[in-house]
């Protein structure tokens, strides 16, 4: 009798451990098995693959944007008969590599995260009568904020599960597919530099353009509103290396920062933003002069204030209206303001209109000076 208990016990055991071998991919599948590695949901449930229906991902862009979330939905339909419970698996990999890319979130409590780049669904949802399509919804990807170079074209995998409910694998269908999005311009770099004669360079650099018609130039003053002040035409579709040059001939302001960004524009007038960049333009004048009293009254003498930012050896000079030197004298400029008085005991002047220019080198300044 005890071993009639131990047999039964056993097979007792043995249908509960089938049983739910063959149920539990229900609620999660194994991970990999979205067609990224060549493994489907076919490889443990019998039945024909993309035989009498499909899965389709929705609302993914033909070209993504880096650091855009885009909402996606996954739909499997079929018309096989007696399908009463739907799954599906999909992963996000680049096309380079075959690594993942991006982030998946969801708010849909039947859809399960694997990673940031794999989901499938967490309990396959089951109907009592027959259906014939079934909609995963609620799941958002987010594109990476700092594409690499092999996260250019994007292959989104997907497996989806139509199956008849019975609790065993056989009699199910599977189906595959492939979506691919690309970023249409690969940016490796964009920098901005000020030039000597206080205008604004712009230099990026592209690794691939795909339908890429041109860059709109933006600037602005707070980093906020921007408006456009130039473009620049792209090649269309490309492979190789490009360098990239925009010069502002007309910054608004110098000792205060300005904004720039690129503003990518594809043929089909999809765009995107490339980063924020901002510069300060200082202001280079080493000095600035003021000469007092004026007009200067005849025999009196006459005041020169310089305000320097640096130290430097200047040289004032004073021409007369014929433009003949009348006076020079050799000065050491220190940094902050400088006063030299020039007396009219030692300038041979009379009355009339001079010019008095000061000069370091590097920058020159004339004042006139009317003498009555």
């Amino acid at each position: 009798m005890k071993k009639i208990y131990f047999f039964i016990s056993l097979l007792f055991l043995s249908i509960i451990f089938f049983a739910f071998r063959s149920t539990k991919n229900s609620y999660t599948p194994p991970s990999s098995y979205s067609g990224a590695n060549g493994y489907t949901c076919n490889s443990c449930h019998s039945g024909s693959l993309n035989n009498g229906g499909s899965v389709t991902v929705t609302g993914l862009p033909t070209n993504y944007t880096a650091g855009e979330s885009y909402p996606i939905s996954v739909t499997i339909n079929t018309s096989q008969p007696n399908i009463k419970r739907f799954g599906f698996e999909m992963e996000v990999r680049s096309a380079a590599a075959n690594v993942g890319v991006g982030t998946f979130s969801t708010t849909n409590g039947s859809v399960n995260l694997y990673s940031d780049y794999e989901i499938s669904h967490l309990s396959a949802p089951i109907f009592s009568t027959v259906q014939t399509s079934y909609t995963f919804d609620n799941i958002v990807w987010t594109a990476p904020s700092t594409p690499g170079s092999d996260d250019v074209s994007v292959n989104f995998f997907v497996a989806g599960m139509a199956a008849n409910g019975t609790g065993s694998n056989g009699g199910d269908f599977v189906y595959t597919a492939t979506r691919n999005t690309t970023l249409p311009v690969q940016l490796n770099y964009i920098n901005i530099v000020a030039t000597t004669d206080d205008k604004v360079q712009l230099n990026w650099q592209t690794a691939q353009e795909v339908n890429n018609k041109n860059f709109d130039i933006e600037r602005s003053t707070n980093g906020v509103a921007f408006e456009k002040i130039g473009l620049v035409n792209g090649l269309i579709n490309s492979t190789v290396l490009k360098n990239y040059t925009f010069t502002d001939n007309t910054p608004p302001f110098l000792d205060k920062k300005i904004y720039y960004r690129l503003k990518q524009i594809d043929i089909n007038g999809a765009f995107q933003y490339s980063k924020i960049l901002s510069i300060i333009i200082r202001n280079k004048q080493i000095f600035t002069v003021q000469v007092y009293p004026t007009p200067l009254v005849y025999s009196n003498n006459l005041t020169v204030q310089i305000a320097a930012i640096e130290a430097s050896k200047a040289t004032l000079t004073l021409y007369n209206t014929v433009g003949l030197k009348v006076f020079t004298k050799n000065i050491n400029l220190l940094n902050g303001n400088n006063y030299y008085t020039l007396n009219s005991s030692e300038i041979p002047y009379s009355k009339g209109l001079y010019t008095l220019v000061i000069n370091n080198g590097s920058t020159t300044k004339q004042l006139p000076v009317m003498i009555q």
